[in-house]
């Protein structure tokens, strides 16, 4: 027997994926390995990620050469059936078509039984899909885990999520084979503000997963001490000392050169949507161009990675001269060719309204940068607390009033001093090697 401790990574997320969720595993299963745990990474096969998983050839060639990667099968019970009702629908269409059928039912009658059906049909897809698309990925994650865990004599099984699957394809793992498990939430579950968003009865469904993984588990890992903290309010029978923070981090400083732009250049990176809404910062910003207490020639935003957001406001802001100078909208870039706007920026954004519990990953990507932040979230979530803490920069509301004064404050600071670069002293501590050793420390019981 091999006296290496053995570690079972279940994430679904992993590199060629390169949404933020695989950064996490990727760099705890580097940091590990060359701590001297043999890691073997149980991830999704690549054919199988949904279209819109973005994917970064790149971040495949940083993982350890010593680590071991797995690929499941996925499969897609909801995407299954949507295809099949969607050639369904074509070809009554088509022969409804050909054959000049006319609906005589009544327009409130259509309407009814319309409504009905469309209530079923949502109620099977969603639960088809619960507790997340990537559902079908557990059997075979399973099947393959037990042979992982046969084979390599792991010792214990780290399962990180979301998504969720992982989580549960971790417990069914521990069921079978009897060995620890540790489950690492990157972010809330049922405590996530879009978790309203299910139907009734997924959702239900849901808050009985979430239980029963909780309740089937060794330990549990949340990436803030918000979360820690609701964990042990909302399930009375887990001990504290089995409950722990580990929050995200990044692998190191970047160049710290001042980048010597001719106008205050403020980055945002990665996608904004819905709740993550830049309007409050256009708006703030058009007022300040408008009353000329910004020149329109001294000062740039650059949104990198698109915007998802349907919103009128937004697009007449975009159309008006002030900000059609200063506003720069880029798609989705590779990790590497996003992460050198973010170097040639004087200040990053980041936009975090509603959700408390949480810090976006980008944050931890920004303290490698070390430059000043503007955070727009709410003045007590995790995400403040980090930025007061750390000394990263500004922490202000979502809304246009609030942060018009400090964009004019962080403009005439670096009007006064463009060269101001951050120290890079209270944010050592977040570096992934750091973190990992701490979590070498939670997984010292078992490995």
């Amino acid at each position: 027997m091999n006296d290496k401790p053995r570690v079972l990574l279940l994430a679904y997320y992993f590199p060629p994926d390169s949404s933020s969720g695989a950064l996490r595993p990727l760099f705890f299963a580097n940091h590990l390995q060359e701590m001297g745990v043999q890691v073997t990474v149980l991830t999704a096969c690549e054919n199988d990620f949904l279209p819109e998983q973005p994917t970064d050839n790149e971040l495949s060639s940083r993982v350890h050469k010593d680590v071991k990667v797995i690929r499941a099968k996925v499969r897609r019970p909801r995407e299954f059936v949507l295809s099949f009702r969607d050639k369904w629908r074509e070809k009554k269409k088509n022969w409804e078509a050909d054959n000049q059928i006319k609906n005589d039912v009544s327009s409130n009658q259509s309407s009814e039984k319309t409504s009905f059906g469309q209530n079923v049909k949502d109620l099977i897809t969603d639960l088809l899909a619960s507790p997340d698309p990537h559902v079908g990925w557990i059997w075979d994650a399973v099947r393959q885990g037990k042979e992982i865990v046969k084979k390599d004599e792991s010792t214990v099984v780290l399962a990180t999520g979301s998504p969720w699957s992982c989580l549960i394809a971790g417990v069914l793992l521990r069921r079978s084979k009897k060995i620890p498990l540790v489950l690492d939430f990157r972010d809330p579950w049922v405590a996530n503000p879009g978790f309203i968003q299910r139907g009734r009865v997924a959702a239900f469904l849901e808050k009985l997963m979430e239980r029963y993984v909780i309740a089937r588990t060794d330990v549990i890992i949340a990436n803030t001490q918000e979360l820690r903290k609701n964990f042990l309010q909302r399930f009375s029978f887990l001990r504290s000392e089995n409950v722990h923070a580990l929050s995200n981090g990044f692998e190191d400083y970047l160049p710290a050169d001042s980048p010597m732009n001719t106008c205050f250049t403020l980055v945002h990176a990665g996608a904004l949507y819905f709740s993550r809404t830049p309007v409050p910062l256009l708006e703030a910003l058009y007022d300040l161009l408008l009353e000329e207490k910004i020149p329109d020639n001294r000062i740039r935003v650059v949104l990198v990675g698109g915007i998802s957001v349907a919103d009128e406001k937004m697009q007449t802001l975009l159309l008006t001269t002030q900000l059609k100078k200063t506003v720069q909208i880029i798609p989705r870039l590779p990790y590497n060719d996003a992460m050198e706007y973010q170097l040639n920026a004087d200040a990053l954004l980041l936009v975090q309204p509603g959700f408390p519990l949480q810090v976006p990953r980008k944050l931890y990507e920004y303290m490698a940068m070390r430059r000043p932040v503007l955070a727009l979230t709410e003045e007590d979530g995790a995400t403040a607390r980090i930025v007061r803490e750390c000394r990263m920069g500004k922490v202000v509301g979502n809304n246009a009033k609030a942060i018009k004064p400090v964009l004019l404050e962080m403009y005439k600071a670096w009007e006064d001093n463009p060269e101001n670069i951050l120290s890079s002293s209270p944010v050592s501590k977040y570096k992934n090697n750091k973190l990992t050793e701490k979590l070498f420390k939670i997984l010292s019981d078992y490995v």
